[in-house]
């Protein structure tokens, strides 16, 4: 069998995709680079910086 994969979350800008990487069970994060509010790469930032759980 494949692996099987489970969408954890969906955002609809960067500061919401910021906020679900904060309280979401993830493994792999995939996003736009253009989003309202903060941008994919702004958000990214943030996440790195957040550290990893």
């Amino acid at each position: 069998e494949g692996a099987q994969y489970e969408i954890a979350g969906e955002a609809e800008n960067g500061q919401d995709a910021v906020e679900k990487y904060r309280s979401l069970k993830h493994d792999l994060v995939l996003m736009d680079i253009t989003m309202p509010d903060m941008d994919g790469l702004a958000a990214a930032r943030t996440m790195a910086l957040a550290g990893v759980r």
